[in-house]
């Protein structure tokens, strides 16, 4: 290769360098939850900032009902309230967090009611109210039942018999995968839920 043509190469090869550098560390540091110009919609959907410390990957929120089959294949069965049209339950936010979609519960979870007319008519939602249809206490013991997380029991089923077998290496996947931010004190939580 001739001299100029080396060099050209060679800035090319940098400024690729730069650019993937420079890509990495805007991903991995980005910081940017949901933005909703509407109060009401920011109250039900906008961030508190859980998804930090305590956030569950979106994809594994969203795959979680239908690997446990949930009935529906949602979280309704722990009556979170949901909007047709919406892909988050009332009182869930979303935010990318050093690269990764995570939710989180927000203030709405406890504080956002439905109320009916009579049992058969469409539930009413309304805002402020105390929930009267969630229950965390079974979700939480969805996540963390049967002194397992869900990363356990998802690791279970995967390397059972009939399983895939995509982490034979990992006893327990809640020291690698984010879910386990959830409860920091696992053990403190399943005492509770256990005592309760």
């Amino acid at each position: 290769m001739t001299k100029p043509g080396r060099t050209i190469f060679l800035i090319v090869e940098f400024l690729v360098a730069v650019f993937a550098f420079v890509y990495f560390v805007g991903r991995v540091s980005s910081n940017a939850a949901v933005a909703y110009s509407d109060p009401l919609e920011h109250f039900k959907y906008g961030s508190t900032g859980g998804e930090i410390l305590a956030g569950i990957p979106y994809s594994i929120w969203m795959t979680l009902p239908r690997i446990f089959n949930l009935p529906g294949g949602r979280y309704e069965s722990f009556g979170f309230l949901h909007e047709s049209g919406k892909d988050l339950r009332i009182g869930v936010s979303k935010r990318r967090y050093r690269g990764i979609e995570r939710v989180s519960f927000t203030c709405a979870i406890c504080d956002h009611g439905s109320v009916r007319d009579t049992p058969d008519s469409k539930p009413l939602l309304v805002a402020g109210m105390l929930s009267n249809t969630v229950d965390l206490r079974a979700f939480y013991k969805f996540l963390f039942g049967r002194g397992k997380t869900v990363c356990d029991q998802l690791c279970d089923r995967c390397n059972g018999p009939d399983g895939v077998n995509f982490a034979p290496n990992y006893k327990d996947l809640s020291k690698v995968t984010p879910i386990a931010d959830i409860g920091t004190d696992r053990q403190r939580t399943n005492q509770h839920l256990s005592n309760t």
